[in-house]
């Protein structure tokens, strides 16, 4: 367990540390015709009815993108609460920003509240996305896998506290 969550941190930080030297070395990509993408998380919407994810993504280097993401959440398990974070994307395997494979360094907080239980927590993940995006015309199409590690809140109690790991894929709209 350790190991793994010291695996997760160092490759975050060395996705950050080197994110100007990746650009550079692949400048010579072909800029994507789309420069954003707007989605929505369709397996949120089938596993748990009460809950949203949206993402916004928009291209900031040829093969770079920051994905920004927001979820809202109702009666799951008693809980009311909402999420926001984001990634930081490098397409690889030549595929350029907002098309293609790409791998992300992530961080999402979760607000919890059950208004039953007097009780709201707050936790913090990090970790990371692999994902594939195909763009038809306007109507985009995105798989992701993600892992992250939950890391508690004030309380010292989170309901995402641990290590945790999952598939999505957002339907979205490219312009």
């Amino acid at each position: 367990m350790k190991i793994l969550a010291r695996f997760c941190v160092v490759f975050v930080l060395y996705c950050f540390v080197t994110a100007g030297i990746t650009s550079a070395s692949y400048s010579q990509a072909r800029p994507s015709a789309k420069s954003s993408d707007l989605a929505i998380g369709l397996l949120q919407l089938v596993q748990a009815p009460n809950t949203v994810m949206l993402q916004y993504e928009w291209r900031v280097a040829p093969v770079n993108s920051v994905a920004l993401r927001a979820g809202f959440s109702t009666g799951y398990f008693g809980y009311t609460g909402f999420t926001v974070g984001g990634a930081y994307r490098f397409f690889v395997a030549d595929s350029r920003a907002l098309t293609g494979l790409s791998v992300a360094p992530a961080a999402e907080i979760f607000f919890l509240s059950n208004s039953a239980l007097a009780r709201s927590y707050t936790s913090f993940d990090i970790g990371g996305d692999a994902a594939y995006k195909w763009i038809f015309d306007a109507f985009s199409v995105e798989p992701a896998v993600f892992v992250r590690i939950g890391i508690a809140g004030g309380e010292g109690l989170s309901a995402y506290s641990g290590v945790r790991a999952g598939l999505e894929v957002f339907l979205g709209y490219a312009f």
